[in-house]
Formats: structure tokens, C-alpha cells, sequence
């Protein structure tokens, strides 16, 4: 027997599975991703936040602040089920054929995620990559995200952003 909590996780998935599986055309699957993206966007406002803080003075422990973190959290959470959904049936967007703010809204919750949901990511991202719809820039600076969750710390910039993905990826052994 499920916990309601696993109940509503299984909800959320077969929810999540038939949403994805009605994107038909170019057209719904941009909008759905620049969807994500604004929803993302949205999760992070730092005017809120900062609204937030002044009227608790600052104070990182009060229940506003943490309601606001809960819920971002979810949020997080939810895009992170979206975009892993989207990438197993459709793969990484092409750039070609997706606005801007559609082709960058995997990248963009990737790197909101927690370590280990960025590596269940990863297989996605490196063939974005591979395939060129990530620039050197965008996942040479993914992949130090993943160096900060992993170690705590920023990986030295290396000469350029080919270098400093060569030596990302064999730092973080994902080669």
C-alpha cells in the first residue's frame, strides 16, 4: 500500500508522462519549454525574496522565508520531473528549431538541481552538447556547477572553455 505522499508522487508522475507524451508539434513542445523556463524564472524572484527578508528582518529562519524556500523547492522539484520526461522522450532541444528561451529552459533547471539530479541530467546535457545545441560556454559553466555541488568550490578556469570542459569532465569522471 502507497503513503499518500507516494500516491501523490505517482499522481504527479502519470500526470507529468501524459503531458509530455501530448506534445505533437514543434509549436507545444517550445511553448511547454519555455513554460518550464518562466516557471523557473518565476520560482526565483528576487524582489519577492528580498521583500520577504526585509519584513522578517533579514531573518533566514522565519516561516515566510522558509514557505518561500518550500515552495521554490517544489518548483524545482516538479521542472526537474518535466524536464527529465522531456529529455528521455524527445532529447535535448535543438536550437535550430526552438526559441532561445525553450532551447535553454533544461539547461537553466539543471543547474537549480541538487547533484544528484543534475547527473541523471547529465546524459542529456553532454549530448546537447556533443550535438551543438550547448555552447562551450553554457556547459563549461554547467559542468562547474556540478564541481560546486560535488566539492564545495569553484574549479579554476582553465585557458579556455574547451580546456576547462576537458578538465571538468575528468575531474568529475564523467568522460
Amino acid at each position: 500500500m502507497l503513503s499518500c505522499k507516494e500516491q501523490e508522487i505517482k499522481k504527479n508522475q502519470i500526470s507529468i508522462n501524459n503531458q509530455i507524451l501530448s506534445l505533437t508539434t514543434q509549436k507545444t513542445k517550445e511553448q511547454f519549454l519555455e513554460g518550464l523556463f518562466d516557471s523557473d524564472q518565476a520560482a526565483r524572484n528576487s524582489g519577492v525574496e528580498l521583500e520577504i527578508l526585509k519584513r522578517n528582518n533579514y531573518d533566514q529562519k522565519s516561516e515566510e522565508y522558509q514557505d518561500y524556500i518550500r515552495k521554490m523547492i517544489k518548483t524545482d522539484s516538479i521542472n526537474f520531473l518535466k524536464s527529465k520526461k522531456y529529455l528521455e522522450v524527445y532529447g535535448h532541444p535543438n536550437t535550430k528549431d526552438f526559441s532561445s528561451k525553450a532551447s535553454y529552459a533544461v539547461k537553466t533547471i539543471c543547474l537549480h538541481q541538487t547533484y544528484k539530479k543534475q547527473l541523471e541530467l547529465f546524459p542529456y546535457m553532454y549530448e546537447g552538447y556533443t550535438k551543438g545545441y550547448l555552447t562551450n560556454e553554457s556547459f563549461s559553466f554547467l559542468l562547474n556547477r556540478l564541481h560546486i555541488n560535488k566539492y564545495g568550490t569553484s574549479y579554476p578556469q582553465a585557458i579556455n572553455d574547451e580546456e576547462n570542459i576537458k578538465q571538468l569532465l575528468e575531474k568529475l569522471k564523467l568522460n
